[in-house]
């Protein structure tokens, strides 16, 4: 890259992502970059490896029939772990670059645990019941979103309890 347009770029990188403004520069934000990575890079292996046992698999078997295969030997569950990876990076570039917010993103391995042992493996329900679940939780909360329902009802709960809900997802992390 010309020095030119090297210098353009970060000047772009300062400008776009306020680092002057937050006492930061480009070194330090790629070694947090790659800290976190690091440290939710297990989630990519594990949920492909949790929702198998959902029946996520080639083979369509349920709890512990699915123990023996894996990413290497199942495409099935190959594919769950190229779509944990696209919708971590997808999620994670929609934070830095459109929010401008330093978060890394991923599908939350209790979720995938709890969707495995409880909705599919106790409950009964197929993975493809679900996912449909899901689905439709997703557009609930689009709308709420959009409506401003959801705002309402934060503004309803007493302070305390907005407090103890943030002190408790903090405990839980």
């Amino acid at each position: 890259m010309e020095t030119a347009k090297k210098a353009k770029f970060i000047n772009y990188l300062y400008s776009h992502f306020k680092l002057k403004e937050n006492n930061t520069n480009i070194k330090t934000e790629i070694l947090a970059g790659l800290t976190t990575y690091i440290t939710m890079a297990y989630a990519l292996l594990v949920i492909p490896n949790i929702l198998k046992f959902a029946g996520i698999n080639s083979s369509g078997v349920v709890g512990d029939a699915a123990e023996q295969l894996s990413i290497l030997n199942d495409p099935v569950i190959a594919s769950l772990f190229t779509a944990t990876c696209i919708a971590s990076a997808i999620g994670t570039l929609i934070m830095a670059l459109y929010a401008n917010l330093p978060f890394a993103l991923a599908p939350a391995i209790g979720l995938a645990a709890f969707f495995t042992y409880n909705v599919c493996m106790t409950m009964g329900y197929t993975w493809q019941q679900g996912l449909a679940a899901i689905f439709i939780s997703g557009l609930l909360l689009i709308a709420i979103t959009l409506t401003s329902i959801r705002q309402k009802i934060i503004e309803c709960l007493p302070e305390n309890i907005k407090i103890a809900i943030t002190g408790g997802i903090g405990l839980f992390v």
